[in-house]
């Protein structure tokens, strides 16, 4: 009998619903292992029915889909020879019953679609940023509102603009959902970082420390690589008066490797004293972070920087962090490496704050 680790067939899948059309088609493998408990197929074959339900649960782990097993509305076309090289459901009456191998080969392509609504424009772990196809996240829809000329925020205007992302840039220079989401929350609880001393990592466009600073953080420094501080020096100087009328007095752009960790020095902030101690500090208040874990290599160095940063800080350093679940590996990593590295993580209930609430998107409230 054939082992369940032991490759049936090899699918070239396209799923725009899943990943950038500019990726083409992912390849997965087909194994025994693969298919429904419910499979009643011979080890050495599977037919039509069973195959689409395996290509089906596949993708949907692939963009660290949750309840992966309930496949019952995507719908999977084969490249199908006999029929003139047109793509037929593998749900069809002449089809779904008969020997997959036998009809397609071994080698298949396919096209995936109708996946379910609430997960049409996540990816998964590969693709992004250093995986098989290199290629770039993509934003195929928004949960929360973005509007580039500005976003009503605070009683007034946050005007931040993006790039459209492409293969030669990074993702820094688009808004996401993680962002919008913990502005928001920021903009229901000021408390946070008004008066504050703000560090923000990962900034990309600077939504997230920008609004803090209209919020009335006392500073605000908003760091990422070298690609994308001049648009996020761009957002900041768009926003300058209104960061000036609500009293931040230090708004700057610092390019911040997390591969090369620095101490708290290197951020500037100015020396304040240790509220109930007799202490002073020129450390950040607050940690920033917004939707910086989308791929798994990353979650290493992230951690990394989370240790570092509290080795240099008091005890009274507040992170907070939002980020949209894009795949399995790099979710499990950051969850567990957080919740190892901080005393307390406590996630948001969205849903209770009147924010829109979807089982991909989390909000952490970290101390140390």
């Amino acid at each position: 009998p054939m082992a369940a680790d032991e490759t049936l067939i090899v699918a070239a899948i396209e799923c725009d619903e899943a990943w950038p059309p500019s990726c083409g088609t992912r390849k997965f493998r087909i194994r025994r292992g693969d298919f429904p408990p419910s499979s009643h197929s011979s080890s050495s074959s599977c037919t039509g029915r069973e195959l689409r339900a395996a290509i089906a649960r596949l993708v949907l782990r692939s963009i660290g889909a949750e309840g992966d097993d309930d496949t019952g509305g995507v719908t999977v076309e084969a490249h199908d020879g006999r029929r003139g090289g047109e793509f037929v459901s593998l749900l069809r009456d002449d089809v779904k019953d008969e020997d997959a191998a036998a009809r397609f080969g071994k080698r298949i392509r396919c096209i995936v679609s109708d996946l379910p609504p609430s997960l049409v424009g996540f990816g998964g772990d590969e693709g992004r940023g250093g995986g098989a196809t290199g290629e770039l996240p993509a934003i195929a829809g928004r949960f929360f509102p973005y509007d580039p000329d500005g976003i009503d925020y605070a009683g007034g205007k946050l005007v931040v603009k993006e790039i459209e992302n492409n293969r030669s840039n990074g993702t820094g220079l688009n808004v996401w959902d993680g962002a919008l989401l913990l502005a928001r929350y920021l903009e229901k609880h000021p408390d946070r970082v008004c008066s504050k001393r703000v560090l923000e990592l990962g900034s990309g466009c600077g939504l997230v420390g920008i609004a803090a600073g209209l919020l009335g953080a006392e500073e605000i420094v908003l760091t990422d690589l070298p690609y994308a501080i001049g648009l996020m020096k761009d957002n900041v100087d768009r926003n300058a008066p209104a960061l000036e009328r609500a009293g931040c007095k230090r708004a700057e752009c610092l390019v911040y490797d997390w591969y090369k960790p620095q101490t708290m020095r290197y951020f500037g902030f100015e020396t304040k004293p240790v509220v109930g101690t007799k202490l002073f500090s020129a450390e950040a208040d607050v940690v920033l972070v917004a939707d910086c874990v989308w791929v798994e290599e990353l979650v290493a160095p992230l951690l990394q920087v989370f240790e570092n940063i509290i080795s240099h800080s008091s005890s009274q350093l507040s992170v907070i962090i939002s980020y949209q679940r894009r795949g399995k590996l790099a979710h499990e990593a950051f969850w567990n490496g957080v919740h190892s590295i901080f005393r307390t993580v406590v996630q948001v209930d969205l849903e209770h704050l009147g924010l829109a609430q979807t089982n991909i998107h989390y909000l952490l409230l970290c101390k140390v």
